[in-house]
C-alpha cells in the first residue's frame, strides 16, 4: 500500500522570527492604527502562491464582519392619533386629548396629533376633552388602544353620527273664538343629542333615506325616536379643502306617514343641504347647538264649499270677502311651499288670475312672483300648471302678468323656472330698481345659461343699459373659454354653456358690437 501511494511533496516552511509587539498595558485595547486594514493595489499585490505564510496568517478579516458591525436597529415609523367625524371625516374643532394622564394636547387643523412610539410597543390611555360623550365611541371619554413597534401608523378615533327623529304635536284649539280657526302644523325635528328631545315629543313612522351610507334606507316603525346610526358605505379620506364632498347629513331625505287627518310636507330645499352648500364644513357640529326642523305635519284641508250664483247684494259682498280670505290663505301657503293646501283652495273657489298680493316692503305682484320671491321655484311652476288646468291659456296669462319672477329666477339661478316663464311669454326685460335688469344681473353673476335664455327671448331689445352689459361681457370673458390653469377667475367654466351663449349672442347682438366684445376678450 505504501508503494502504491503517490508521492506528495511537502513544502518546507522556514521559521519566521516573531515580531516584538509594542509594549502596552494588559487592560488597554488596540488603537485605531493597529485595527486599520492596509489596502494594496492589485498591480503591486504578489501572486497568491508567492505570498509567505506569515502574511497569510495575518490577513484582514472578511468585509462582512465590518458591515455587520456597522448596521444598526431598524428605524421606527412615526405614530399619529386622529380624531374625525364619521359623517364626513372632518376634524372636530377645539378637541383636546390627555395621553397617559399627561397634559391636554390639541389636535392640529387636520385633526391629527403625533404621539411617541415606544421601542417594544405599548398602550395609549387617552382621555378626550371638549367633545360631547354622546359622539365618542360607546359614549366613553376614556379610550385605550394597543400599538406595536411598527404598527399601526395611525390610530383613528371616529366620532359617531347618530340622529333622533321626532315630531311635536300642535296644541288643540279651545272653545272660544279660535275654535273654528285652522289647526296649526306639527313640526318634525332632527337632533343628535337625546337631551335635545322634549318630553312631549313623539316618534314618527316612515322611511329615512341617506344615499352614500352603509344602510341607505332606515325604516321608522313609530316605536322609537332613535338613535339611528349613520355611517358611510366606505371609509372616507380626511377632508381638508372646500372642494371635499358634502357632509353625509346633507343628503338626508324623509318619507314619513302623517298622523290621522294630516299630511307630511318636507322643507324644500332641505335645511341640511342648504347649510352645507352655503357654509360647508360638518353639519354634525352645527346640530350640537340646536336641532333642525325638517318638515311639517299639516292638517288635511277642510272639505270644499260650493256656492250658488249670488243673487242679492249681500251675497255678492260675502262672496267677495270669501275670495279675499282665500287669496290671503293661498299667499300664506305659497310662502311655505304647501301646494296641497293651494289645490284644496282651488276647489273652494280660489282664482289664480287676476290676483295681486303683497310681496314685501309694499311691492306687489302675482302668485308666481310671490313664489319666486320666497325661493319656491317648484311652487311657481306648479301654479302655472294649475292655472292651465283651471282654464285653457290661464297659465300663460299668469306668466305674462308676473313683474318680478324672471328677475328672481335669474338671481337664484332657477333655470327651470326661467325657461318655463319665458316659454309662456313672461317679459324677459324685467328689472329691479337697485340691481338693474335681469340680463345685467345674469352677466354680472357669470351665468351664461341664464343670459343665453334672456337674449333668445328678446331681452336685448328692452335692455336700458346696453353699453354696461357689453362691458360686463368683456370683463367677465363670457364669450371666451376659461384658459386651463388660470385659477378660479371669472367667466364660464363650462364650454357647452359658453357655446350656447356665443351662438345666441351672434344672433341677438349687433355684429359690430359682438365682434368688439370678442376682440376685447
Amino acid at each position: 500500500a505504501a508503494a502504491l501511494r503517490p508521492a506528495v511533496s511537502t513544502p518546507t516552511l522556514s521559521p519566521v522570527p516573531p515580531e516584538s509587539p509594542a509594549p502596552r498595558r494588559p487592560w488597554s485595547r488596540a488603537g485605531p492604527a493597529e485595527r486599520a486594514v492596509v489596502m494594496t493595489p492589485m498591480s503591486e499585490a504578489p501572486a497568491a502562491g508567492s505570498r509567505p505564510p506569515s502574511e497569510l496568517a495575518h490577513s484582514s478579516p472578511p468585509p462582512r464582519a465590518a458591515s455587520a458591525a456597522s448596521s444598526g436597529p431598524a428605524e421606527r415609523p412615526p405614530q399619529f392619533l386622529s380624531l374625525r367625524t364619521a359623517c364626513c371625516a372632518r376634524p372636530f374643532c377645539g378637541a383636546r386629548v390627555r395621553i397617559n394622564n399627561d397634559g391636554a394636547l390639541p389636535f392640529n387643523e387636520e385633526g391629527r396629533l403625533e404621539v411617541k412610539r415606544r421601542a417594544k410597543g405599548g398602550s395609549l390611555r387617552m382621555d378626550v376633552e371638549a367633545v360631547p360623550r354622546y359622539l365618542l365611541p360607546n359614549c366613553q371619554s376614556e379610550i385605550v388602544e394597543e400599538y406595536g413597534p411598527f404598527e399601526p401608523a395611525d390610530i383613528n378615533i371616529s366620532l359617531t353620527c347618530s340622529v333622533w327623529v321626532y315630531y311635536i304635536p300642535s296644541e288643540e284649539g279651545g272653545d272660544g273664538e279660535d275654535a273654528d280657526a285652522e289647526p296649526e302644523d306639527c313640526t318634525v325635528w332632527l337632533a343628535i343629542d337625546r337631551d335635545q328631545v322634549p318630553e312631549e315629543a313623539q316618534a314618527v313612522r316612515g322611511t329615512l333615506l341617506c344615499p352614500g351610507a352603509g344602510a341607505p334606507r332606515l325604516d321608522l316603525d313609530g316605536s322609537s325616536m332613535g338613535p339611528f346610526d349613520l355611517r358611510p358605505a366606505r371609509p372616507l379620506p380626511a377632508a381638508k379643502a372646500e372642494g371635499d364632498p358634502l357632509c353625509l347629513l346633507a343628503s338626508l331625505a324623509f318619507r314619513l306617514e302623517a298622523p290621522e287627518e294630516h299630511v307630511f310636507r318636507a322643507r324644500d330645499p332641505s335645511p341640511l343641504a342648504e347649510r352645507c352648500e352655503a357654509l360647508g364644513g360638518c353639519e354634525l357640529q352645527r346640530l350640537m347647538s340646536c336641532p333642525v326642523v325638517i318638515g311639517f305635519f299639516c292638517p288635511t284641508p277642510r272639505p270644499p264649499l260650493y256656492f250658488k250664483v249670488p243673487k242679492y247684494r249681500w251675497e255678492q259682498e260675502e262672496l267677495a270677502e270669501l275670495r279675499v280670505r282665500l287669496q290671503k290663505d293661498a299667499a300664506s301657503a305659497i310662502k311655505k311651499g304647501d301646494m296641497t293646501a293651494v289645490r284644496a283652495m282651488l276647489v273652494r273657489g280660489l282664482v289664480l288670475h287676476p290676483a295681486e298680493v303683497e310681496l314685501a316692503h309694499g311691492i306687489r305682484g302675482s302668485f308666481v312672483d310671490l313664489a319666486a320671491w320666497n325661493e319656491r321655484a317648484g311652487a311657481a311652476v306648479e301654479l302655472m300648471d294649475l292655472a292651465d288646468q283651471q282654464s285653457v291659456g290661464l297659465g300663460q296669462e299668469l306668466a305674462r302678468a308676473s313683474r318680478h319672477a324672471v328677475f328672481w329666477a335669474v338671481r337664484h339661478n332657477f333655470l327651470a323656472l326661467l325657461r318655463d316663464l319665458l316659454a309662456r311669454g313672461a317679459a324677459p326685460a324685467q328689472a329691479d330698481e337697485v340691481a338693474g335688469s335681469a340680463l345685467r344681473l345674469a352677466v354680472e353673476q357669470s351665468r351664461p345659461d341664464a343670459a343665453a335664455m334672456l337674449l333668445a327671448a328678446g331681452a336685448w331689445r328692452g335692455e336700458g343699459e346696453k353699453e354696461l352689459v357689453l362691458n360686463l361681457l368683456r370683463d367677465r370673458r363670457l364669450l371666451m373659454p376659461v384658459e386651463p390653469g388660470s385659477g378660479r377667475g371669472l367667466g364660464s367654466p363650462e364650454d357647452e354653456a359658453r357655446e350656447r351663449l356665443v351662438a345666441v349672442a351672434m344672433q341677438a347682438l349687433p355684429a359690430q358690437e359682438i365682434a368688439m366684445a370678442i376682440a376685447a376678450c
